[in-house]
């Protein structure tokens, strides 16, 4: 008898491409992360889930705050989109952190990426910035063929 698999979409929805990104703390809370290659869609993909996963907790301000922001380029490297961003503000943002609780980062509407498209996450700082703890960054793609 032949096995059954499940449909397409739930084998990859089970069987995601998980890019799994583990980041030392910020040697400061000014401390930026530049532009930082996360990985390449094998193919066409969407991005449905991204979280961040801290070691340690970080307290919230609107004012000195940090912005993750993932961004997908084209397969030829250029035309740079944010896929999903977030802050960690009080307002409008992730609030505090709690160690090893996921915080959700928010996709952007356009999430879409093509095959052979970089992924890359990078990390900018307001006010006086925040140290963003030692922790996974969790990108996770389904198949949209």
């Amino acid at each position: 008898m032949k096995p059954t698999h499940p449909p397409r979409s739930e084998a990859i929805f089970f069987g995601a491409l998980p890019f799994n990104i583990v980041r030392a703390v910020d040697g400061t809370a000014g401390t930026t992360t530049a532009e930082v290659a996360v990985g390449v869609a094998p193919n066409k993909s969407k991005l449905v889930k991204a979280y961040y996963l801290p070691g340690s907790a970080l307290t919230a301000n609107d004012t000195d705050y940090a912005t993750i922001t993932v961004s997908r380029y084209t397969a030829a490297g250029d035309s740079k989109t944010t896929i999903a961003t977030v802050t960690t503000k009080i307002t409008g943002g992730t609030g505090d952190w709690t160690a090893k609780v996921p915080v959700a980062i928010t996709l952007s509407a356009d999430n879409a990426v093509a095959a052979g498209a970089l992924i890359t996450y990078e990390v900018a700082k307001a006010g006086s910035g925040v140290a963003l703890p030692a922790g996974s960054l969790v990108l996770v793609l389904s198949d949209a063929r």
